[in-house]
């Protein structure tokens, strides 16, 4: 394999990273900023209401006061833990740089000729746009790579035998590409 194909791997495979990254962070995201608008809808409830509103809602009056400390806690620790990891951040950096590797791709494509051969007069300059965007793109986190790049791998396996047997359910797919990564790897050792 010459330099130009590994790239044009590797391009697809970054592309997918970023995907999975951008997701995950979105995620972790989510979920805090929904527990930090969940405790402040707790605090709009309680701060003002006397023992009555407790009693309806079937809680003393002192237990009303460890929801709301309870709230507030966790109000407090999902403000700093959106702030120090900064998920929104790291999504959005996910997200321009998965852009920025599907422009590669099309490029890449689109200079590919029909027999999975590169021009020429083109190589040079899809190596120098590949270099650009691994400089500027966001890195994968090191304890995450390996991880993102066998589910990456698998994913491609999994593709192909859909393509071989298209009425097969995915999940089986996942079975039999997992197993058989096994296997191999059991006879290898």
């Amino acid at each position: 394999m010459n330099e130009i194909d590994r790239q044009y791997r590797l391009i697809k495979q970054m592309l997918d990273m970023h995907h999975s990254l951008k997701n995950h962070y979105r995620r972790c995201s989510l979920f805090a900023e929904v527990l930090l608008l969940s405790a402040s809808i707790v605090f709009l409830l309680t701060t003002f209401a006397d023992e009555n509103f407790y009693q309806f809602l079937g809680l003393t009056p002192q237990s009303g006061k460890i929801i709301l400390g309870l709230a507030s806690a966790i109000a407090f620790l999902m403000s700093l833990i959106l702030i120090i990891l900064d998920w929104p951040g790291k999504t959005a950096r996910h997200k321009d740089s998965a852009k920025q590797w599907h422009s590669l791709l099309s490029e890449f494509r689109d200079c590919r000729l029909n027999d999975k051969k590169w021009p020429d007069d083109q190589v040079e300059r899809l190596m120098i746009a590949y270099n650009a965007v691994c400089d500027s793109s966001a890195s994968i986190p090191d304890n995450k790579f390996n991880s993102l790049k066998s589910r990456y791998l698998a994913k491609v396996e999994i593709s192909k035998l859909a393509s071989i047997n298209p009425g097969v359910p995915a999940i089986i797919l996942s079975i039999v590409v997992r197993i058989s990564a096994i296997i191999k790897l059991i006879r290898n050792l």
